[in-house]
């Protein structure tokens, strides 16, 4: 069995459409649970309208944030995998077939496939990457891993549980402990989900320098292992900060280059900062 677990607080109507992209799903065989964040919306009764037992609804009478919800899902869970849905997009049919498909026959811990971002009308490929293993220097470079294309065992999931004193990357920061236990973790290069990122959210709003910072230092001693990986942060970094704070955005500049950055994210940053200088 596969557990679906879907955190949500006060999407009662996009909530419905991503719960029925689950239970459409070409595999069956499968719980979906979800984690209503103490909303103050119809989100219960519109839940329980749903007319298929494989729902199971928990609701938390304190909004803890979707980290905390998504950790109860995985305790409440039943099945050997677990999948993160998030609670206003939209899984394509054939994704868990797929991707359990993939995962057998790679031997994979965790397994991520792509998806199709939709923000402001324009439709973007996420992430834009080859082969499909995945290594530590690689994900240190930047996020790959977006939440809700992911399928893990269980017991990964439970060795390590999503951190809800970060202010964002926290399904980066999932991933990149999983991979620094040595689990084994695989790209299923295919969109099979489709995002829909609206203006509340997390990845808009929250402040990225620190965000950023804020990753590193936790994850410093394996930066420290591969500098040019910090070294494409810094640069992510100014690239954000090139509008904000130019003096700033020079810093983390000069920073990247003394560490050597990937030719490949200088080659794609360069010509958005030289206008600072």
């Amino acid at each position: 069995m596969i557990s679906v677990i879907i955190p949500s607080y006060n999407r009662e109507n996009k909530l419905i459409e991503s719960i029925h992209s689950v239970l459409k799903q070409t595999y069956k065989d499968i719980e979906v649970i979800v984690v209503d964040d103490a909303s103050t919306d119809n989100t219960e009764k519109a839940v329980r309208a749903i007319d298929d037992d494989r729902i199971r609804y928990f609701r938390q009478n304190i909004n803890l944030g979707a980290c905390a919800a998504r950790n109860k899902g995985i305790e409440l869970s039943r099945g050997e995998l677990v999948a993160f849905q998030d609670s206003d997009d939209i899984w394509r049919p054939e994704k868990l077939e797929k991707q359990l498909n993939f995962l057998t026959e790679h031997g994979s811990d965790m397994v991520y496939c792509g998806m199709d971002r939709i923000y402001k009308g324009k439709k973007e490929y996420f992430p834009k990457q080859n082969g499909d293993q995945i290594t530590i220097e690689e994900l240190l470079s930047g996020n790959k891993i977006s939440t809700q294309t992911i399928l893990v065992r269980k017991v990964v999931a439970e060795d390590n549980k999503f951190d809800d004193k970060l202010r964002r990357f926290q399904d980066w920061d999932f991933a990149l402990r999983i991979l620094e236990k040595s689990y084994k973790i695989n790209y299923l290069k295919e969109s099979l989900v489709i995002a829909r990122v609206g203006n509340d959210s997390i990845s808009i709003t929250e402040d990225s320098e620190k965000a950023y910072l804020q990753l590193a230092d936790k994850h410093f001693l394996y930066y420290k292992d591969y500098p040019q990986s910090y070294a494409d942060v810094c640069l992510k970094i100014a690239y954000r900060l090139r509008k904000s704070d130019r003096k700033k955005c020079r810093s983390y500049l000069i920073k990247s280059l003394q560490l050597k950055p990937s030719i490949l994210t200088v080659i794609k940053l360069g010509l958005n900062l030289l206008h600072i200088w």
